[in-house]
């Protein structure tokens, strides 16, 4: 646009939403952020890489790093550039995952990932004095970083919700608050912020006139544009403008008729080579194995070897590790080096897919009280382990001399499904239990708050209702209820810092989660995935194809520093240890995600010693320091070799609805199903098949083996679902 001339001159179509824009300092280059609209998944983080003189575009790139099929919100809302020692710095401010890069102006190449925390909403450059300044909405700080080093210098606590700011060239930094309409001025020593001044509702952008002597705000809930006189502190006019506007700019002054405008801006530090965009990563070659980002100080090795399915971990203080055994029903006890060859307790459990001795937690006073928690699949009455399903269950047991003793029920009759039981116990830092429970393979359950089905649980640990659950005292809403909208959340744990609840979630054969659960939130099941819908909580993270996360614990222990504090998960289908790594301050959204070790594909914890603990189909195992003391004896007798048999024969896994033993081994034929290949384009390395039920009864298709344990729900007769399948390397 020629503002002289107050005419449009060009125009350059970028497609996925350009939303923040950044000039060169030379003016030659022009940055735009593209990020996208409310696809799901979401497309990455870009930045387009233009010519100022033509807009011709030449060249993008990817920001933000991220595990193969993992999608994180980043929405990069705000640009600036800064001179750094080689030439430009653009830095990128990631609204959805708390983080600013620092990128090579010229090359597009990262230069530093700067963990903020909050919402970074804006970052505007002071070159003068080799800083820029992040505006966060969440933690509603204004950070300043140091250009030098990429390094957070100084944080400030505003008094309010901040929603824009600018620099004045004597290094004053002009915020505005959104809530109480105010505009406040912070002194370049960040020291505190000046009296506010009333500047109308909504306050939406501001920029300072070059000589420093008016700073102008637009009222977007008043339509005008707001004069400050910064050296009275007072509103000197307003301007009518009309409704809503966002944004405002302050041109230099008009030049003479017979004169060039000089460009004003900041010259690099040093000329910037001609730009040669770094390209983003290439996928993986089929069959190729991502890597492992263990730290240097870290060891993996074998804790318990042998085990049978050991699907929840629980560690007493003094070391003592419970875990259940998915398919016998008991409860084992490892102790000072020992798989002890007794069961702490058995349950005739359910041998449906997803059914069995799920959950597992000790008593936060377990020290005192010795109380055991469990979650299990029953069997009707009358039947042998391994049975058909019967209710959910939990129920707390007392541990006396490694015996369960004064089995108490505390949740009774639970709704169960061949599939979506969930089934993760954990106690809250307020003392209350919380229970996942699945849908049953009914989605309709995940929105029905008169069923318990789908929901995440809390109740006192007796099983009675606290009285500040979200739907205590409403007529045909269950009282117990905490969160809802819930396919199935295999596992969840407590963040130690913000005592907020993170679960992983499973969508139905895509669009798996990583989730911040609150009071009453409806997470929208289903479908899974980024929803962009009023009333719905979306995710904090997303994986498509589906990888059926399970297990979740953050890391408390002390012998891998960097790792504290960090949440862990299982990517059970690929057999993946995953670490998430949170926002700093805010710890509401992710900075990164990444594969730190294969092999983990069931629960995790840590443990007393500091190690963290994790699980597959056969063992348990740890990672610790390298030169780590005072650890848990490794147990050297496999726990197969010590373990008594139990009164119950370990069941093999039960066939699913409509199928007979002999189809499951010859090909796919099945008695009351028909299954096709899909003709829907699907990713590669990935095949879809298309269930139809052609029996009389509702049942579901389950798919397992080499690595794949995938299910639809149940469908209902004559009707059809679909089930993507993620093939494990070889040839087909």
């Amino acid at each position: 646009v020629d503002l002289w001339k107050g005419e449009r001159t060009d125009s350059k179509r970028l497609h996925d939403n350009p939303s923040a824009a950044a000039f060169s300092s030379d003016g030659l280059r022009t940055y735009v952020t593209l990020s996208g609209g409310n696809d799901s998944p979401p497309p990455p983080s870009t930045i387009a890489f233009l010519k100022t003189k033509n807009q011709a575009k030449f060249g993008e790139v990817q920001v933000g790093t991220q595990s193969p099929g993992v999608q994180i919100l980043r929405r990069i809302e705000s640009l600036a550039v800064a001179p750094g020692p080689e030439g430009d710095v653009l830095y990128a401010a990631g609204h959805l995952s708390g983080t600013v890069w620092a990128l090579d102006g010229g090359s597009g190449q990262t230069l530093q990932e700067i963990e903020i925390g909050g919402g970074p909403i804006a970052v505007l450059a002071d070159p003068p004095r080799q800083r820029v300044y992040v505006l966060t909405d969440t933690t509603n700080e204004l950070v300043a970083v140091d250009t030098t080093t990429q390094t957070i210098t100084q944080r400030l606590t505003l008094s309010g919700k901040p929603s824009a700011a600018a620099v004045a060239p004597d290094g004053t930094v002009y915020v505005t608050g959104i809530d109480a309409g105010q505009l406040w001025s912070v002194n370049p020593e960040m020291t505190g912020a000046g009296r506010p001044i009333l500047v109308g509702k909504q306050p939406s952008a501001v920029a300072v006139s070059a000589d420093g002597t008016h700073v102008y705000v637009t009222a977007r809930g008043e339509g005008s544009l707001v004069v400050i006189d910064p050296r009275s502190g007072q509103v000197s006019s307003r301007i009518e403008v009309g409704k809503d506007p966002v944004a405002v700019a302050v041109t230099a002054a008009r030049p003479a008729a017979d004169t060039t405008p000089v460009p004003t801006s900041v010259p690099a530090a040093h000329p910037t080579a001609t730009p040669t965009i770094v390209p983003s990563p290439t996928p993986l070659p089929e069959g190729v194995l991502p890597p492992e980002h263990m730290p240097a100080n870290a060891v993996g090795e074998t804790f318990v070897s042998d085990a049978a399915n050991p699907v929840s971990l629980a560690f007493a203080p003094d070391g003592t590790l419970f875990y259940n055994e998915l398919r016998t029903g008991n409860i084992r006890i490892v102790k000072n080096g020992e798989a002890l060859p007794d069961a702490f307790y058995n349950f005739k459990v359910s041998g449906q897919p997803e059914a069995g001795l799920i959950g597992l937690t000790l008593d936060p006073d377990f020290a005192d009280n010795h109380y055991v928690y469990v979650f299990y699949t029953s069997v009707p009455e009358g039947q042998d382990n391994g049975g058909p399903n019967g209710p959910n269950e939990v129920v707390r047991l007392t541990d006396v001399q490694d015996k369960g003793t004064d089995l108490t029920y505390i949740l009774r009759d639970l709704p169960s499904g061949s599939i979506h039981n969930s089934g993760t116990l954990r106690f809250g830092p307020d003392g209350k239990l919380y229970v996942s429970l699945g849908n049953s393979g009914q989605a309709p359950n995940a929105q029905d708050l008169s069923t318990l089905a789908g929901k995440i649980l809390r109740v006192n640990p007796d099983g009675s209702i606290p009285d500040d659950n979200p739907f205590v005292g409403q007529e045909g809403k269950q009282a117990a209820v905490w969160a809802y909208g819930i396919g199935n959340m295999f596992s969840f744990d407590f963040d130690p810092v913000s005592q907020h609840l993170f679960a992983g979630e499973n969508g139905p054969g895509a669009n798996d989660e990583l989730d911040l659960v609150t009071r009453g939130a409806n997470f929208g099941w289903p479908p899974s995935g980024y929803k962009y819908e009023h009333g719905v909580t979306d995710p904090i993270a997303v994986m498509n194809p589906a990888i059926a996360p399970a297990g979740a614990a953050f890391y408390t222990g002390d012998q891998i520093p960097e790792w504290q504090n960090d949440w862990f998960y299982c990517n059970s289908q690929q057999g993946q240890l995953r670490r998430v790594r949170l926002a700093p301050e805010s710890r509401d959204r992710v900075v990164f995600e990444e594969i730190v070790k294969n092999g983990c594909s069931l629960n995790l914890a840590t443990g007393p010693d500091g190690a963290l603990y994790y699980s597959n189909a056969k063992g348990i195992f740890r990672i610790r320091g390298a030169d780590a003391t005072n650890l848990l004896p490794v147990v050297t007798t496999p726990a197969a070799a010590a373990a008594t048999p139990g009164p119950t024969a370990t069941p093999t896994e039960a066939a699913p609805a409509g199928s007979t033993a002999e189809d499951r081994e010859v090909d796919v034929s099945l008695t009351e199903s028909k299954v096709q290949i899909s003709r829907t384009r699907v990713a590669t390395g990935q095949v879809r098949f298309v269930a139809e039920n052609t029996g009389s009864t509702a049942h579901a298709l389950r798919i397992v083996g080499q690595g794949i344990n995938v299910s639809t729900d149940e469908v209902d007769p004559g009707q059809s679902s679909t089930i993507n399948v993620v093939l494990p390397p070889g040839e087909y």
